[in-house]
């Protein structure tokens, strides 16, 4: 593969790279000297913050990839999932509401990593089903119009039962 150059404060140098992969790595490599990010940490920390919390939490785990800490599949970054929404239920039955916000915030990481290990972007997920439940929620609201019942007027296990046949529907 051809030579890439580059010229920080004036500095010329040429890399040989093999492959896209070998492009990629010196890149990174690259911005982070320029960045004069000297730690892997340093790395995660200049994710933005003023980024949506799921697309920082999902580079986040991308560039802690790169230092070699990141999970071999997504069946174990699932496990991790899983194990975290454990730990929010011990946190629930502990009622102490801050181990509670920090399991949930757990869940949340965890659950951009499962979405990174399948190729997915975490916030679209998210949005999409958003704009799913707002359709479903439509489906349940208009059925109980039609039954003539007062939404606020049902229980859960009643307005469920809605929910899960506009979910049948879509």
């Amino acid at each position: 593969m051809s030579k890439a150059c580059y010229t920080p404060s004036s500095r010329f140098f040429s890399i040989n790279v093999k492959n896209t992969d070998e492009v990629l790595k010196n890149w990174e490599d690259i911005k982070q000297e320029t960045k004069g990010q000297e730690t892997y940490t340093d790395t995660l920390k200049s994710v933005p913050k003023v980024f949506p919390a799921l697309m920082r939490a999902q580079k986040i785990g991308k560039r802690a990839k790169r230092a070699g800490m990141d999970f071999d599949s997504a069946s174990d970054a699932l496990k991790r999932l899983k194990s975290e929404i454990s730990e929010l239920e011990q946190a629930l039955n502990n009622d102490d509401l801050d181990e509670i916000s920090d399991e949930l915030g757990d869940i949340l990481f965890s659950c951009t990593n499962v979405a990174r290990f399948l190729d997915l972007d975490a916030e679209e997920a998210l949005q999409n089903s958003s704009d799913k439940f707002i359709r479903r929620f439509e489906k349940v609201e208009e059925q109980i119009k039609l039954d003539g019942i007062d939404m606020k007027s049902l229980g859960i296990d009643e307005l469920d039962a809605y929910w899960h046949k506009a979910k049948r529907k879509n």
